[in-house]
């Protein structure tokens, strides 16, 4: 129950934000395999990858883990 909701959450944000700064509706609340939806879902995972592993850029410089 708790991954539905915050699925549902998050794409309710995202249709809002979406609508309201850029005027634009992203329907990810009707359809939640928008592309871009998955690729925002996709971004938010790597940014927080990337806080909490501060070493990442060092990761990128000799291609090891998950760095991307």
């Amino acid at each position: 129950m708790c991954c539905a909701a915050q699925s549902i959450f998050f794409r309710f944000t995202l249709d809002s934000v979406g609508e309201i700064s850029f005027g634009s509706n992203i329907n990810s609340l009707g359809d939640p395999s928008v592309p871009f939806s998955m690729a925002f879902d996709k971004a938010q995972a790597v940014a927080e990858l990337r806080f909490w592993t501060p070493w990442w850029k060092v990761g990128c410089a000799v291609l090891v883990g998950v760095a991307t």
